[in-house]
């Protein structure tokens, strides 16, 4: 009989999860064992002798749980979640659905699962969890496999979703309706992202390209990619961003898979012919190539920031563009981007305008002499001081138009900082890089997490 390790909170939501849990070994014959307030020993030990585990990363009841794990995805670990993981710490799982739902081992930014759908979700996993053929992987080997890991995740997801549909969230009703229709007739699976918190969220330019990078890998991942098409559909950053990941992956020298991408527009299904396609320089492959090492989730690693500038003063010639790029600035992590309303329709669509504006969130840069903290990008784009958001929760941000913008703050976001400690000497490199970023010692949980405060628009 196959074993698997719990590692979950010593609380009423751990012991309730375990209870769950053991329901699923009597059914599915393994056996479990719990280990309460687990400990980072316990987390490697399961790891070094290569025992499957299901591990809880929940922080409602425990907030310091990320110290006692780390990012290592082999196919012995389960990572499952009541509550949304780090930036970058976001196990690459498939969602599983159930009725018109979507559930899947950790929530979406903003939103919560219940111990019911992480055991709904375990139990259709678990099966092929447990007959698999268990495997040592080292330390290293994190960083070496992580090619085939990939892979392996974009298989899964290929398994779960033949179709992927883009659309405006003012679409929302009618695009489920589509995909049911899709998944009936034709036997394809199709898959969507409902709009939800992070459709009001005012995020940087790396939160930006954190999520676009996760959709990019959905869209890399399909067989066909649907745009759905609507009056208002180049109008949006983001439909804009995952039509543009889609050319760029079809027209980037890139080995591979490359879905087919076709235009749904009033019922009607046809082709795009790549005539039709926007034309992407070979510089602006790399910039988005450039923006996905940086942000994706699983590549992403801001323990980085911390020695930037020691290689910086180094001045080696070979480097020194890189280093000066806008991804290692504080302000391309921090500072969110607003777009204004009433800017963006007299602007025109994203497809007739330079893809460097979209990839560089506008392409000037002028100060408002009414409104310290914002600065004006082009075309209503305004990057706003981090520093400066919570000012702007009474008086909302002014466009030069004059439109204002009300704004609330939103959930916690959280970045994973990991470093080992270079002597005996205790060290946390979410506190030194706190201190880099000019963050308050509150901001800093535990030893490895930032704690970040979101900010959501208020909806017009």
């Amino acid at each position: 009989m196959k074993k698997i390790i719990l590692l979950t909170s010593d609380g009423p939501q751990g012991h309730d999860l375990a209870k769950q849990l053991a329901i699923l070994a009597h059914q599915q014959q393994f056996e479990l064992t719990p280990i309460f307030g687990f400990t980072l020993t316990d987390f490697f030990s399961g790891f070094m002798k290569k025992r499957l585990q299901i591990i809880d990363i929940s922080m409602d009841e425990d907030p310091l749980v990320y110290d006692k794990v780390h990012p290592i995805h082999t196919p012995n670990h389960l990572y499952v979640s009541r509550t949304h993981t780090p930036l970058n710490f976001r196990p690459m799982v498939i969602p599983i659905r159930h009725g018109e739902e979507l559930i899947n081992a950790f929530p979406e930014f903003g939103e919560k699962n219940s111990n019911d759908e992480l055991s709904f979700w375990l139990d259709r996993k678990l099966p092929e969890f447990v007959h698999q053929r268990q495997s040592f992987v080292p330390i290293i080997g994190r960083f070496l496999d992580m090619k085939r890991i990939s892979e392996e995740r974009k298989n899964e997801i290929r398994k779960e979703g033949s179709i992927f549909l883009s659309y405006r969230s003012s679409e929302n009703q009618s695009i489920a309706t589509l995909a049911s229709q899709i998944e009936s007739k034709y036997g394809k699976r199709c898959r969507f992202f409902a709009p939800g918190v992070i459709s009001h969220e005012a995020m940087s330019r790396m939160r930006r390209w954190n999520l676009l990078s996760l959709l990019d890998r959905y869209i890399l991942s399909a067989d066909q990619i649907w745009i759905c098409l609507s009056e208002d559909y180049f109008y949006s950053w983001w439909t804009f961003g995952e039509f543009l990941m889609a050319v760029h992956r079809q027209t980037a020298n890139a080995i591979g898979h490359k879905p087919l991408l076709k235009k749904y527009r009033n019922g009607a299904l046809e082709e795009w012919q790549e005539t039709e396609w926007p034309e992407i320089t070979e510089a602006e492959h790399r910039r988005i190539s450039r923006y996905f090492a940086f942000c994706d989730s699983f590549q992403m690693g801001p323990e980085a920031f911390i020695s930037h500038e020691d290689i910086q003063n180094l001045k080696l010639k070979f480097a020194e563009g890189y280093y000066r790029d806008d991804v290692w600035k504080k302000d391309f992590w921090l500072n969110p981007i607003v777009e204004c309303p009433v800017c963006r329709k007299r602007s025109g669509p994203y497809n007739k305008r330079p893809i460097e504006e979209f990839l560089w969130h506008g392409q000037q840069k002028e100060e408002n002499p009414a409104q310290q903290g914002i600065v004006y990008r082009g075309n209503g784009i305004m990057e706003i001081d981090y520093a400066a958001m919570p000012s702007f929760l009474d008086q909302g941000i002014t466009c030069r138009c004059g439109h204002t913008i009300t704004l609330k703050k939103g959930p916690m976001q959280y970045l994973h900082v990991f470093l080992p400690p270079k002597s005996q000497v205790p060290f946390s490199a979410a506190r030194e890089l706190a201190r880099k970023w000019e963050f308050p010692e509150a901001s800093v949980i535990g030893n490895n997490l930032i704690a970040i405060q979101s900010f959501l628009i208020n909806e017009d």
